[in-house]
């Protein structure tokens, strides 16, 4: 039997101590990305309010920006075009006035922005778009600066997806 000589155990441990400094950076490597993405991760939430009329708007509660994928917008589970087909849809006012924004593939959210996409004023109308809100189904699929994906609707908040669908619309608008 061959004896090791002190030589060989300083080669041998500077081979481990090689190998579990790489593995330890490759760890390292993995975790900064991670909180590095997370970092930016956007949050796209739907609001409904009846203050002095009713308003729907997004905003984006996460900490980047989101990028639009894709819109597509329901009333009573018919994919609609426009807002005032929603609110008629809904309502069954097709003259109310309202203002209506919208929204665009390949338009980026910022943090902490507000989009409002739909007011309607004749507090008539919206009284009877508010009681009905659940008719209404805005799904909306948006990825950050790394290219994940999530989609938010009415009943999905923040579901990761691998890409966005296409089936939505390119602009939703009035």
């Amino acid at each position: 039997m061959k004896k090791i000589n002190a030589e060989q155990w300083m080669s041998m441990s500077a081979v481990v101590t090689a190998v579990v400094a790489v593995v330890i950076a490759v760890f390292e490597l993995h975790t900064t990305r991670e909180y590095q993405k997370l970092s930016v991760e956007p949050y796209l939430m739907q609001h409904h309010s009846n203050n002095g009329g009713y308003q729907f708007s997004i905003s984006n509660e996460g900490l980047g920006p989101a990028r639009i994928g894709s819109v597509t917008v329901r009333a009573n589970g018919k994919v609609m075009s426009h807002w005032h087909q929603v609110v008629g849809a809904i309502t069954g006012d097709k003259r109310s006035s309202m203002s209506a924004g919208s929204v665009s593939v390949g338009e980026q959210v910022r943090a902490a922005a507000t989009v409002p996409l739909l007011l309607l004023t004749d507090l008539d109308t919206a009284k009877s778009f508010h009681d009905n809100h659940q008719k209404l189904d805005v799904e909306i699929c948006y990825c950050s600066i790394y290219k994940d994906c999530w989609i938010a609707s009415r009943d999905i908040v923040h579901q990761p997806v691998d890409v966005c669908p296409t089936t939505g619309q390119a602009i939703f608008s009035d």
